[in-house]
């Protein structure tokens, strides 16, 4: 259920002023256009931060401005001239008062609420208008997934008391054929949370989980997820495929490679590139934890989406099955690509091609001679060397480094190099998400392109 995009012609000095203000800036909701625009007050209805007309609301490092249309009560202005405004820290907290016209002040920082911007960009929590109460501005199950066990993964959720859920499952997140089937029914709520174990997840392959709250028919926001992936001896370029929840080493990876109680030569290890160094950081286990190389403190690196790692497995320890659980990428991934080398990866479960990817369009620099053209480069375990792709813009084409036409992607736990040669400049690739969002209720949230 979604609000109409709805908007009513005033007339008067007030909207003439809102439309001046169109001239400061320009609204920053809703960055992957999923109407992710809308929060809902109790008693006053629907609140659109990104409508039609008008200016919308623009999210900035010291402050939010602009205004939100609310369709029976008129506009709300979060940076009037005269008192108030709604500040941000700077790390996403917001605070202050913005006003409506018909309605008076609202509190963005009110005694039992608050709102807050996240990492990625979502704008949550409650602020207080005292002549229209609570304004909510996001309502959606949040799931979160960890692996407890071999085969035990542990899935918790926002729930509300007295209400019964049910887990689905599926061994496909997003494509059309997909099946969800119901793992577990009646679940009872946890009271403001909920967590349930799934003892007998798989230990090859992929699974992908969802929630519905079975009284209001709300599916679960986010869907995630287990994928296992086979690690060989020698050398892995590696990513995740999903986006986990807490991207430290010791979570992510944990004891799932062969470690040495007493010697790092002894333990397999993994590498990240270090761009502002053009060097690798490297970590090894302990059989405890996940250590510095050189100074066996903590790591200086975590396991983060949107890169990519070397998995090292010395000759003398077994190939592994590894396993990564996350959350399955609801947006596209806004990536920043230096000059230089950029060991990077894909943080969706399905393939994407090059000529998908918006690599182009980001701003990668192809040419007519390969030797002039930015460049990709896979690893082959089989060849022990790169397999490297460039894009000729003679023919508007993706070819092999030796001109022939390529047929390399960006693989789900693949990871790659973007190699930006120095006389090109640097880009953010907008590398968009593969599918489409899942079907069903699932809420609404507020998102933004500001990042804390």
């Amino acid at each position: 259920m979604k609000p109409r995009r709805f908007f009513t012609m005033l007339f008067g000095s007030t909207v003439m002023l809102i439309l001046a203000c169109t001239a400061f800036g320009f609204e920053n909701i809703d960055p992957d256009d999923e109407d992710a625009q809308y929060a809902w007050a109790e008693n006053v209805g629907w609140l659109n931060l990104e409508p039609s007309q008008g200016p919308g609301v623009t999210v900035a490092d010291l402050a939010v401005t602009g205004y939100i249309w609310a369709e029976n009560i008129g506009w709300i202005n979060l940076s009037p001239a005269s008192y108030g405004g709604v500040a941000n820290d700077g790390s996403g907290n917001l605070s202050g008062y913005a006003w409506g016209e018909n309605v008076g002040w609202i509190n963005f920082n009110p005694t039992y609420g608050g709102v807050t911007i996240d990492p990625e960009g979502t704008i949550d929590g409650w602020a207080w208008g005292e002549n229209i109460g609570w304004i909510r501005l996001q309502y959606s199950m949040n799931l979160s997934i960890e692996k407890t066990g071999v085969d035990d993964i542990s899935l918790s959720w926002d729930s509300s008391p007295g209400a019964n859920y049910s887990v689905r499952y599926s061994d496909d997140p997003y494509s059309g054929s997909m099946t969800w089937n119901v793992l577990q029914s009646g679940i009872p709520s946890g009271g403001t949370s909920t967590t349930w174990v799934d003892v007998n997840a798989p230990t090859t392959g992929e699974r992908y989980y969802e929630v519905e709250d079975e009284g209001s028919g709300v599916m679960s926001y986010d869907r995630v997820g287990v994928v296992w992936e086979s690690v060989g001896q020698g050398r892995n370029l590696v990513s995740t495929p999903l986006i986990p929840d807490d991207t430290s080493l010791d979570t992510v990876i944990d004891g799932q490679l062969t470690g040495s109680a007493f010697n790092k030569f002894f333990s397999d290890n993994i590498e990240a590139w270090d761009n502002a160094t053009s060097n690798y950081l490297r970590a090894w286990h302990d059989t405890s934890n996940w250590l510095d190389w050189d100074t066996g403190g903590a790591p200086q690196f975590g396991w983060y989406p949107d890169a990519g790692y070397w998995i090292n497995i010395l000759v003398f320890n077994p190939a592994q099955d590894i396993s990564f659980v996350g959350r399955v990428a609801d947006t596209q991934r806004l990536m920043g690509i230096s000059v230089g080398r950029n060991l990077s990866g894909t943080s969706y479960p399905m393939a994407v091609s090059l000529d998908d990817s918006e690599l182009i369009d980001s701003g990668f620099t192809g040419n007519v001679v390969n030797f002039w053209s930015d460049n990709v480069e896979w690893w082959n375990r089989g060849t022990l060397n790169y397999d490297r792709v460039w894009y000729d813009t003679g023919v508007g084409q993706w070819k092999n480094w030796d001109g022939t036409p390529t047929a390399e992607d960006f693989s789900p736990f693949e990871g790659f190099w973007v190699n930006v040669l120095m006389f090109n400049p640097p880009f953010t690739w907008a590398y968009p998400r593969p599918y489409s969002q899942p079907a069903g209720y699932r809420g609404y949230r507020v998102k933004t392109f500001w990042r804390p």
